[in-house]
């Protein structure tokens, strides 16, 4: 069973634009090196040029959001972190003295 192309896009206007802020990304993509701008800053930029060009109703944005999915990575993202760098997080302790020592032998008593 094949999709029509015609048939699923809706909103030819709402496309047009929106492949125009992809490219407008790509390129700030290409020269954020020469804007010394991160590519964080770059992605976010991208995101909120499409929004505030299309103007999506928050409703339907906010409904078609994959929260676990994105509680997931946050927290992911926070683990390691933290077990980067043990005592970045507010309120850890500064050390680890639970944890064994490289070299040590498991458990030490």
């Amino acid at each position: 069973m094949a999709m029509e192309a015609r048939r699923a896009l809706v909103d030819s206007g709402t496309m047009q634009r929106m492949l125009a802020v992809i490219g407008f990304t790509v390129v700030l993509y290409l020269v954020h090196d020469m804007l010394h701008l991160p590519p964080g800053l770059v992605a976010l930029i991208g995101a909120s040029v499409g929004l505030l060009w299309v103007r999506p109703k928050v409703e339907e944005v906010l409904a078609d959001i994959h929260w676990d999915v994105l509680l997931f990575f946050m927290g992911l993202s926070s683990w390691w972190e933290g077990w980067r760098r043990p005592g970045s997080w507010v309120g850890c302790p500064p050390t680890w003295d639970f944890l064994p020592k490289r070299g040590s032998s498991w458990p030490r008593w």
